[in-house]
Order: structure tokens, then C-alpha cells, then sequence
């Protein structure tokens, strides 16, 4: 999704209705400083000013996000575009020093509402906050066989006698597989 092109987007249909930031902002319940720094491409409205947005300039969502034309591409969904909303809104929080997912607890708890590719990225960065070998499995179905790998290697210490295994084959490479069960031998 692209800030920038968003942004471009808002201010055009706002010109086109000769609108202010102003007058904008009054009708999203929103600052100036807000619609300014969508316009500027700084970042992106929430899920719910998108919507309000599209009903104020009578486009779809779709056409908001595409910069106002309509995607040629018909494979894009509503449910993919507010998959890739929320997954912004997640990361931006992230990067911004007051993030919403602080361990790998909290992306179990919110792995539902991402998308597999941002799991993958989150579990990497949130790596040292596993306590227990068993947690990896819980997001098994999310992860890339690099991520799972790297995560299964690098707890490979903290396998207990009766942690099943055979959840990972098919999944790991054989080596990585024959370690973790040589760990749990011993």
C-alpha cells in the first residue's frame, strides 16, 4: 500500500469538492494535522476514516487506495485491502516506539488479525521473548519454513522429552529435524 499515492488521492478529491484541510477534518472528526499528513504521504488513515473518506468522496475503498482510479487487477479484494491496512497500522506502531505487539505471546494473541508475511517478519524480531519450545507450534501454519527453521534452531535448548515432533516434519529440512531430535534425546 502506498502513502504517498493515498495521499495524492485525498488531496485531489478534496480539491475537487474545494474543500479545505479544514472542512475535511470537521467532516472525519479528525485534525488539520491529520488530513495534512495524509495528503503528504506521512501516513495513512485508520480503517475507520478510510471508509468515511470513500463515502465523503463517493469512491470505493478500492479506488481510495489505488489513488483513485480502479484497479485494472481484479484479484484485490476488500478483505486483502484491509489486511494490508492493518497490516500497516501494525508496523507503523511497531517502528513508532509505542508498539502494539511486544512479544511473541502478543502475536499468538493477534496472529488472526495479520497476514502470514507480517507473522513471519514480527517473529523474527520477537524471537528472544519464546520461553517455551512449545509456543513456536502454535503459529506453525503461519510461518515460512525459513522462519520456522530459524526459530525451531534457535530454541532447539529449550525442547522437552515429550515435545512432539512430528509436527515439524515435512515442514524443516531433514538436518534441521535430525538436530532438534538429537536435542531432545539428551
Amino acid at each position: 500500500m502506498d502513502a504517498k499515492r493515498i495521499g495524492e488521492c485525498i488531496s485531489k478529491m478534496r480539491k475537487e469538492r474545494n474543500m479545505s484541510q479544514m472542512q475535511l477534518a470537521d467532516r472525519l472528526h479528525v485534525t488539520e494535522k491529520a488530513v495534512s499528513k495524509w495528503e503528504c504521504g506521512n501516513g495513512i488513515p485508520d480503517i475507520d476514516n478510510i471508509g468515511k473518506l470513500a463515502e465523503v468522496f463517493d469512491i470505493s475503498i478500492e479506488e481510495l487506495l489505488t489513488g483513485g482510479e480502479k484497479e485494472k487487477r481484479e484479484d484485490i479484494s476488500r478483505e486483502q485491502t484491509l489486511q494490508s491496512i492493518c497490516d500497516a497500522q501494525i508496523m507503523q506502531l511497531q517502528e513508532s516506539g509505542a508498539p502494539l505487539i511486544h512479544s511473541y505471546e502478543d502475536l499468538v494473541v493477534y496472529s488472526s488479525q495479520l497476514s502470514d508475511p507480517l507473522i513471519n517478519r514480527l517473529a523474527g524480531e520477537l524471537t528472544d521473548t519464546i520461553t517455551q519450545f512449545e509456543e513456536i507450534l502454535y503459529l506453525l501454519d503461519h510461518f515460512t519454513q525459513e522462519t520456522l527453521q530459524k526459530l525451531c534452531l534457535y530454541h532447539k535448548d529449550k525442547i522437552r522429552a515429550d515435545t512432539d515432533l512430528s509436527l515439524l516434519l515435512g515442514r524443516i529440512n531433514d538436518a534441521s529435524f535430525s538436530v532438534l531430535c538429537e536435542c531432545r534425546d539428551s
